[in-house]
């Protein structure tokens, strides 16, 4: 990539995201991504506490800022990000660095969503109805991608780089 770049990640559970980075990754030969999940990670094991989210979040914003600062070339936020007050620090961090930030909406059904983290199905109704709202209120100059799965997403960043 010519520029150093953010994406940052907008799906419901389930929707590949993670399958979304680590193919980034792949066809980049590199970068960094940050999550909340990371945070619930104890000794390989997921370990999920709705009460830490919050912790959770600061410190994936922590981690990004670090990856930022570093001069990290490409920075993939891999959350839900399903509101625009959840990706606006990512975005706000990135664009005053100099990064090109790009959101990547990965538009998927919620009824087909592979949901790997335990997450009601009400809840991934919820997420993906935020998601809706969000994305019809977000600032005109975000630039937003939207893909119908995962692997579209992955094709559009391979044609980018």
């Amino acid at each position: 990539m010519e520029t150093e770049t953010v994406i940052i990640l907008r799906a419901v559970s389930g929707a590949g995201k993670t399958h979304f980075t680590s193919n980034v990754m792949k066809v980049a030969g590199g970068g960094v991504s940050v999550s909340a999940d990371t945070f619930f990670m104890r000794f390989g094991k997921y370990e999920f506490n709705p009460a830490l989210l919050p912790d959770a979040h600061n410190s994936c914003v922590r981690d990004f800022t670090h990856h930022v600062i570093g001069g990290s070339p490409l920075i993939v936020v891999d959350n839900t990000n399903t509101s625009n007050i959840e990706a606006a620090p990512y975005h706000a961090v990135g664009a005053a660095h100099g990064y090109r930030v790009i959101h990547v909406v990965i538009d998927v059904d919620p009824a087909l969503a592979r949901n790997v983290h335990g997450v009601p199905p009400e809840g991934v109704m919820r997420q993906h109805a935020s998601l809706v709202k969000a994305l019809s209120e977000s600032p005109p100059w975000w630039d937003v991608k939207r893909f119908p799965s995962a692997d579209a997403a992955v094709r559009w960043f391979r044609d980018l780089t």
